[in-house]
């Protein structure tokens, strides 16, 4: 995810395809924007991922991985 230089728009939300519903996925914020957590498939499919990037023109890298069943 990358922010602009916009000076109010902090909070992006992403919302994932192709996932499987029933799986649960830990996301990794590379650059600890957000704190790590595990969601399921259909609250990353429905809700998406909040990125929050407080300082203009910076970026965060998040890291899906679907954890075994």
């Amino acid at each position: 995810a990358f922010r602009g230089s916009a000076p109010n728009k902090i909070t992006y939300s992403f919302v994932l395809r192709g996932l499987e519903p029933a799986t649960r996925y830990q996301l990794i914020f590379e650059d600890k924007s957000s704190p790590d957590r595990i969601a399921t498939g259909s609250e990353l499919m429905g809700q998406g991922v909040l990125v929050m990037l407080r300082v203009p023109d910076s970026s965060e890298l998040v890291f899906v991985t679907a954890l075994p069943q």
